[in-house]
């Protein structure tokens, strides 16, 4: 059944996502027909206006009006990836920041660079105007994984040294707030907001209530006519491997050209980025993830844009703002994970003092007291606090927040219950295949180092599928020194798994040795939100698993709910603590058996039940999966093996979801004494 939703606006408050309350309110359908003269009044202007309205060329006229008659202004776009500062130079005329040796970069004119690389900019360079575009955007990337140790720390004072000595700062986003309105006039005096509410009428938008007819839609769409262009675009780069064998498979390799974080820093992608419009129809499919989720606006015709999104990691936002990047597509079609969760943190300053909280408790435990935090420390912290309170008000209800932003935006919402269970059956199909692949791809590859892969990056190497299949069966062998086969593959492929396995070696490691990495973290200004606390997150699991199984773990004993909830004691104390220094997920359960399962599970361990029968009465009793935790422990011995390095006898240990998202930092060896195992009953 399909359903036309005519004058219609979801039951969302507008304070879901980017309150703003604008100094100025315009309706026009292009914001670059602004009077230039009274905005450069003002020293700073936020600009919120809808996609496709013209904010790019708004900076455009305001570079001619500063550079009128024989003045000359020097110019600073600022981006927060790779892969769109080229696209963003081509617009403004500037240098990519890539292509100039570090020494003359303070000499270009107009100067396009990454929010990363600020740090290589004169802090006494000044700009006659700094443009941030999807400044939102910019601002949330400090928070990412491709900042490490200080760096984001470096790159948010640099930012703020930059825009404090700017003639004018010229900030743009479809999707601005006054989060970021707040932190602007925090740096700088005379602030001009504006909204533009022109909406245009973008047509219909199916909203499908099943990923597979989305993609059903698409693949009959894209054989019926091999002379148009359809795109694909969705949440993860797992996806878009898919999703590419899916269409390669109906239509060949050669008319399928695939863009995430893997590739899209090669020459190919970066060619194609580049010259995006008059390339994007030489292809039948072109599938993406959030990697050109911004600062890349497609004006070519496109026959139809299909979005495949789950809950996470991307917000409602962010799926619009990929969504709009093809400006003239005849069909748009996506689907959206339901997901709803009624209790997460919506105040910013409970956020904030959390964070703060963090600090405090690390600090405490390694150094006997809590210093004074740096402004930037601070302002990060708050900053972050603000953006994470206005993501939790839009993941409350992700479909109904998407919706809301649809028909803000100017769609006609057309509501698609179908459903497609060959393309169900089909991607199954694709997706074991893919499995296999990428494994087989990863037991075979030549393997590749961070160091080496580093020197690639530096020197703007193709980085392509086989060295990262290299890195990837790198970081497995790195981790425990062991060349890689199936077993370890399948228990140490999963970013989120070594993770595990760190923390779980970090409970053999003397106390000081941890407190050292905190120490570092500290004295090195490591920027707030990322650090590990590596010593009271060991300490929670430690005092957890004592008091829950003060045996041992391989006593085996099998414990009903109702021990296991009296041995945890005060489980709104324990979910405090979990909740402060590992994550905040209040959608999960807080009986006593989920919550030691969610413990187990951060440092990698199974808790395993069976149905017992005793009096009549039938029950489940649970303990630890004893095989597997054998296995874990040999891997941890060798995680906590001396290795040949230039400092001698040390191990990595990294708390992160995410390798690419930490700190890689380092702790000393010590001999792991596993406990002794005992018979079973």
């Amino acid at each position: 059944p399909i359903t036309l939703d005519n004058n219609q606006t979801s039951d969302v408050p507008k304070v879901f996502h980017g309150t703003f309350t604008p100094d100025l309110t315009v309706n026009q359908r292009y914001i670059s027909e602004m009077p230039i003269e009274q905005l450069l009044t003002h020293r700073a202007i936020l600009i919120k206006s809808g996609l496709g309205t013209g904010k790019t060329d708004l900076g455009v006229r305001m570079i001619a009006a500063l550079e009128q008659g024989d003045r000359f202004a020097r110019v600073l776009i600022v981006s927060h990836r790779r892969s769109l500062v080229s696209n963003l130079a081509t617009r403004f005329e500037a240098e990519v920041y890539e292509r100039i040796p570090t020494k003359y970069l303070n000499s270009a004119p107009r100067l396009a660079i990454t929010v990363d690389s600020l740090h290589k900019i004169d802090a006494s360079r000044r700009y006659d105007l700094v443009i941030i575009d999807e400044c939102e955007q910019v601002l949330r990337h400090l928070n990412g994984g491709t900042l490490k140790g200080k760096e984001t720390t470096t790159a948010y004072e640099r930012l703020r040294t930059v825009l404090q000595s700017a003639g004018h700062v010229l900030a743009l986003d479809a999707h601005a707030s006054d989060v970021t309105a707040a932190w602007l006039r925090s740096l700088l005096p005379d602030v001009l907001t504006v909204e533009n509410t022109y909406r245009h009428k973008w047509g219909v938008l199916e909203i499908h209530d099943h990923a597979e007819t989305v993609l059903a839609n698409a693949l009959a769409a894209v054989k019926k006519d091999a002379n148009q262009t359809h795109v694909i675009i969705t949440s993860s780069r797992r996806n878009t491997e898919l999703y590419r064998k899916l269409f390669a498979d109906a239509i060949g390799d050669d008319a399928v050209i695939m863009i995430n974080s893997w590739n899209s820093e090669t020459t190919h992608v970066q060619d194609f980025l580049r010259n995006i419009n008059s390339r994007i129809n030489n292809y039948r499919v072109v599938i993406a993830s959030p990697s050109i989720s911004s600062g890349v606006d497609v004006t070519a015709p496109i026959a139809g844009v299909w979005g495949v999104f789950t809950a996470r990691p991307l917000l409602p936002s962010d799926m619009m703002q990929m969504l709009m990047r093809y400006r003239n597509a005849k069909r748009r079609a996506v689907t959206v994970q339901a997901s709803t969760t009624d209790n997460l943190i919506t105040d910013a300053d409970t956020l904030y003092e959390a964070t703060i909280l963090r600090y405090q408790g690390t600090a405490q435990a390694v150094m006997g007291n809590a210093a004074p935090l740096s402004t930037a420390l601070r302002e990060g912290a708050r900053l972050m606090a603000a953006f994470t309170a206005d993501d939790n008000l839009q993941r409350a209800d992700v479909q109904a927040t998407f919706r809301f932003l649809a028909e803000t935006t100017g769609f006609r919402i057309k509501t698609v219950a179908n459903e497609a269970p060959k393309m169900r059956k089909l991607l199954q199909q694709a997706r074991e295949a893919l499995i296999d692949y990428i494994k087989s791809q990863v037991l075979t590859a030549t393997p590749i180092s961070k160091d080496r892969m580093d020197i690639l990056r530096k020197t703007g190497a193709d980085i392509t599928h086989e060295i990262r299949f290299g890195y990837e069966r790198w970081k497995i062998e790195d981790l425990v020194g062991w060349q890689i086969n199936e077993q370890l593959y399948d228990d140490l492929h999963k970013p989120k798994s070594r993770a595990a396995l760190r923390l779980f070696a970090a409970l053999s490691v003397q106390p000081y040795h941890l407190h050292n990495i905190d120490r570092t973290e500290i004295n090195t200004c490591v920027w707030l939100p990322k650090r590990q606390h590596l010593t009271r997150r060991v300490e929670i699991v430690q005092t957890l698993l004592k008091r829950v199984f003060p045996q041992g773990l391989d006593a085996c004993e099998e414990l009903t709910a109702a021990e296991i909830s009296e041995r945890l004691g005060d489980l709104d104390a324990v979910l405090a603590d979990m909740r402060l220094y590992f994550d905040d997920r209040r959608d999960y359960s807080e009986k006593a058996v989920p919550v030691l399962r969610r413990l187990l599970a951060k440092v990698g361990l199974k808790l395993i039940s069976k149905q017992i029968q005793c009096d009549g009465k039938r029950f489940m009793v649970y303990w630890i999966d004893q095989d597997h935790l054998a296995k874990w422990r040999r891997y941890a011995q060798q995680v906590n093996r001396p290795k040949n390095t230039e400092k001698d006898d040390i191990i990595s240990v990294n708390l992160g979801a995410y390798e690419s998202e930490v700190p890689n930092l380092a702790v000393m060896a010590v001999n792991y004494h596993p406990l002794k195992r005992v018979a079973c009953p």
